[in-house]
């Protein structure tokens, strides 16, 4: 998005796109079958609605509630209930 300097027009995936495309990178990334997403599903859902399926707002808006709630200082995990109001 920095170095491009025209805009380029990508429509958004569908919503079962996105949800195949969460669960392909979940899995791939995790190593322990037994351990949890930090940032529960409702709230990737809820992200996908506000932002309509734009992923790179999403992953932006999600890495900003990260550093912002310091992930294992303050909570182990993003409800939706943390992540509406902000």
């Amino acid at each position: 998005d920095d170095i491009v300097s025209y805009e380029v027009e990508i429509n958004p995936l569908a919503k079962a796109e996105y949800a195949q495309l969460l669960n392909k990178r979940n899995s791939f990334y995790q190593m322990n079958p037994h351990a949890e997403m930090p940032v529960e599903q409702e709230v990737f859902d809820y992200l996908y609605e506000v932002t309509k399926g734009r992923l790179r707002h999403v992953f932006g808006l999600l890495q900003r509630l990260i550093n912002h709630l310091s992930i294992g200082d303050l909570t182990d995990r993003i409800t939706l209930d943390i992540a509406k109001p902000m």
